[in-house]
């Protein structure tokens, strides 16, 4: 009996150690740290943009056989609105715009003259995002209140034209909400009927432009990724 006892005894000892032993050390808590997000560029936003243009037209008066260019210089400037979609780093958008253009003659060595006076248009965007850089072009619909024509004769008519406008540029984002950016743009206005000293003559214009915006995003990004380690 007293072996028993002492061999029970023996074991239930062992086995309260092994016990002990799998509780180990207490604990620590799991450290949590914010990692700060990458940009997100998705959103509508609302701006405005201010730049200079200059553009060549050209006036053919095929019944009497002449014809000529003139160039064209101005400042130009309206508000924008847009919306974005980003996956991963590809940023694909629709953008539209609308301005005054101080598009006048340049040059006065022919006759006639060709006035911008506003522009808007209606355009894809493509871009690749680096965090708070985003590289894009964009291309579409290009509309144009044109005024063509002789001075001394008459003050020419006015036309609405549309045409396609192509361009590139970059944003980089100032604030979660606040972006400036700065963009190349190409627009051809194709061919139209107008007006000078009661001729008819084919007027085609083509202009450049360097624009600097500034937008306003309304969405602040995503919150902090919250990570364990």
């Amino acid at each position: 009996m007293k072996l028993y006892a002492i061999t029970a005894a023996a074991l239930l000892g062992l086995a309260s150690g092994a016990g002990a032993a799998d509780l180990g050390s207490p604990r620590s808590p799991v450290a949590m740290a914010a990692t700060a997000p990458a940009f997100n560029w998705t959103g509508f936003y609302l701006g405005g943009y201010l730049g200079g243009a200059w553009s060549t037209s050209r006036h053919d008066f095929s019944p009497i056989g002449t014809h000529g260019s003139v160039s064209q210089s101005g400042i130009i400037g309206g508000l924008t609105a847009g919306y974005n979609w980003q996956m991963n780093a590809l940023v694909l958008g629709l953008e539209a715009d609308l301005g005054l253009s101080g598009l006048r003659n340049a040059t006065t060595a022919f006759c006639c003259f060709t006035n911008q006076k506003w522009d808007s248009s209606l355009r894809g965007r493509a871009g690749f995002a680096v965090d708070r850089a985003l590289f894009f072009v964009t291309g579409g619909l290009a509309v144009s209140g044109i005024q063509a024509g002789e001075p001394g004769f008459s003050v020419g008519n006015t036309v609405t034209r549309a045409g396609w406008t192509v361009g590139a540029g970059v944003e980089g984002a100032l604030t979660p909400n606040w972006t400036v950016k700065a963009e190349y743009r190409y627009a051809d206005y194709g061919r139209w009927v107008g007006y000078g000293g009661g001729i008819p003559h084919q007027v085609t214009l083509r202009s450049h432009s360097l624009r600097l915006g500034v937008n306003y995003l309304f969405s602040s990004g995503p919150s902090a990724v919250v990570a364990r380690y």
